[in-house]
């Protein structure tokens, strides 16, 4: 549930800051039906709304008044050493108060980037594909798929190139449409 409140405008900055350089890993999930971005970014701006954060089980409650940002987090690629900025809007803000960020693969999807998270599809690159031809790789650990990332520096927010990750207008999880996928064999 989105709504404006005055408590986004105060929650982001002083309560959750990052440091910068810290290493964590974006994992992609599909559970939280938003990004939600940890202690490996670093917050961009507000938007000034917020929302609750519906629990899974009924053993705790809801987070209430969760701010809505864009972040930045920062990743360099192994082959050529080149550090990018992914920025990834509408998303929900924990910084140093989670250790990891979760990735909806379906937000990065609806903003028009191709994810490929199934290990097994060897047709396309295990990864998310950027710009000119360049593939973000996952990495696995069990069943659990991501790729690591640190906060950027002063210097990262100068110099290096910026790659937009999601959508910066209202995300809405329950009336977006991803594209249907056309089976082509059995099941």
């Amino acid at each position: 549930r989105i709504r404006k409140t005055e408590r986004a405008s105060k929650a982001g900055n002083e309560n959750y800051q990052t440091v910068a350089r810290h290493t964590g890993r974006c994992e992609m999930d599909t559970h939280a039906d938003t990004c939600v971005v940890g202690a490996n970014f670093l917050l961009h701006e507000l938007t000034g709304e917020s929302c609750d954060v519906t629990p899974y089980t009924a053993e705790y409650t809801a987070m209430r008044d969760v701010p809505i940002v864009s972040a930045f987090t920062a990743w360099t690629n192994p082959d050529t050493g080149e550090t990018f900025l992914l920025l990834f809007s509408q998303v929900l803000w924990f910084g140093s108060k989670l250790p990891i960020s979760l990735l909806n693969p379906n937000q990065i999807r609806h903003f028009g980037r191709q994810v490929s998270d199934d290990p097994t599809d060897k047709t396309r690159p295990f990864g998310i594909a950027l710009d000119d031809g360049l593939t973000l790789p996952f990495a696995m650990q069990g069943t659990t798929t991501y790729f690591e990332s640190h906060v950027p520096d002063e210097w990262e927010l100068e110099h290096c190139q910026t790659l937009e990750m999601t959508d910066t207008r209202n995300w809405e999880p329950t009336t977006v449409q991803i594209s249907k996928m056309v089976r082509t064999g059995p099941l």
